[in-house]
């Protein structure tokens, strides 16, 4: 009975995937996220598209590589994720550029939010490690001018790199992701003790 029980779950899972993929659903609209606006801005070199939701918006650049590429690997209940990550001197060096760039406008505004403390930064590399796209994911609190989002997107794209074995889980893959979470705090508490 129990592997009955299991069977139909499944079956009612895949049934409810398949419609709403049959939908052409967004990821934000499965989970029940509504774009709220969408419009594209000039940078200093580059067109970005921000989408702004309820609680964030993210900032990517308009000549992304790999958004409607779908990666030769699946990523399910039962697989194992594909991992990258940056080495630790790299992610040091990101939350070091990323507070010197971002902090004084994170610094004028208080934590007074429920969404996130944080500036999400996804990163989309070939199977060398180098990135090529990424995505940006701010609170919608914080205002950030494209132009230094720029910087901060020129500066991962030149100065960072994941790092990944090649094994069962992306020997297939034609690209690997990673998402970074750069917390605010330390950013305010920086400019507190210099007595901003």
């Amino acid at each position: 009975m129990k592997t009955l029980s299991k069977l139909l779950a499944l079956f009612l899972f895949f049934s409810f995937t398949n419609s709403l993929l049959a939908q052409k659903k967004t990821p934000f609209e499965i989970m029940g996220i509504k774009v709220l606006s969408e419009k594209k801005v000039k940078g200093k070199s580059n067109e970005y598209i921000i989408k702004v939701f309820e609680n964030s918006y993210y900032v990517n650049n308009t000549k992304k590589i790999y958004e409607k590429i779908k990666p030769n690997y699946t990523v399910g209940d039962f697989e194992y994720i594909p991992i990258a990550s940056l080495s630790d001197e790299d992610l040091e060096k990101l939350k070091q550029f990323t507070n010197n760039l971002i902090g004084d406008y994170v610094f004028k505004i208080p934590k007074t939010w429920e969404y996130g403390d944080f500036i999400d930064i996804s990163m989309h590399s070939d199977m060398q490690g180098n990135i090529k796209d990424v995505v940006f994911g701010i609170p919608n609190a914080i205002s950030i001018p494209i132009t230094v989002i720029e910087q901060l997107e020129v500066f991962v794209k030149r100065e960072m790199k994941l790092h990944f074995k090649i094994n069962h889980t992306n020997q297939n893959a034609n690209y690997i992701y990673m998402t970074y979470a750069i917390e605010f705090e330390p950013m305010r508490k920086a400019r507190k003790m210099k007595g901003q």
